[in-house]
């Protein structure tokens, strides 16, 4: 049976001047109580990080020991909720997001 390794990241909390968020701690319980009502059990392997823990380190650490023991047939799910970045998309990805 094909496993589901999930990373959920959210963070409210930033240093100023950032402004802190609100809702991605919502985004990820949503998530996680989604995820383990549909897989439940031995099938679903989670992680979440919030806040202060939510480090770069910490997001590198678990790609690597966490999504990174799935194989393949598995799913490795990672969700991020938190202020992002605006950039050009990459080439091959402009058709979808400009």
């Amino acid at each position: 049976m094909s496993k589901v390794y999930a990373l959920l990241v959210g963070i409210n909390a930033y240093n100023p001047p950032v402004r802190p968020l609100r809702g991605c701690h919502n985004d990820v319980d949503h998530l996680h109580h989604w995820l383990q009502s549909t897989l439940g059990g031995e099938r679903l392997a989670l992680q979440v990080l919030k806040d202060a823990d939510a480090t770069r380190a910490n997001v590198i650490q678990q790609f690597r020991q966490h999504l990174g023991r799935a194989r393949a047939g598995d799913v490795a799910l990672f969700h991020f909720s938190g202020h992002g970045i605006r950039a050009h998309s990459a080439p091959e990805f402009s058709e979808f997001e400009p």
